[in-house]
């Protein structure tokens, strides 16, 4: 699963040259996190960006995932953590990239109903 997670990302990342190796090292930051939510969006993720610290990272991530819960109201994200992710958890960044291909099916309009976002796992896990 983890080579279809990196994937999809990287095929977000396409256009602004950028390109993740490992999810669970190179999204913990939060500074590839922001910029794929940016892509996909085509918003701005308030926060700032500096600072190499373990705070820095968590208060970046935590921009992202605000950012999340503000653009897509629809989409349950309350079991992400800003923590878990920083730390590299697999499960957390895993889940995390799923709730954005989601986010991202949901912004073309891909994904209407319950049955569509069933389809969408089920061709995602598969």
């Amino acid at each position: 699963h983890i080579l279809s997670y990196t994937h999809w990302v990287n095929q977000q990342l396409t256009g602004v040259n950028k390109q993740v190796v490992d999810l669970t090292k190179d999204l913990c930051d939060g500074r590839l996190f922001k910029l794929l939510l940016e892509v996909i969006t085509g918003s701005a993720v308030p926060g700032k960006d500096t600072g190499d610290l373990r705070i820095h990272s968590i208060s970046r991530v935590n921009s992202c995932l605000e950012f999340m819960r503000q653009t897509f109201k629809k989409l349950d994200i309350s079991d992400l953590s800003a923590e878990n992710i920083v730390d590299g958890e697999v499960k957390m960044i895993l889940g995390m990239v799923l709730k954005l291909q989601i986010a991202s099916d949901l912004m073309t309009s891909r994904v209407n109903t319950a049955s569509d976002m069933l389809l969408l796992w089920c061709r995602i896990n598969t």
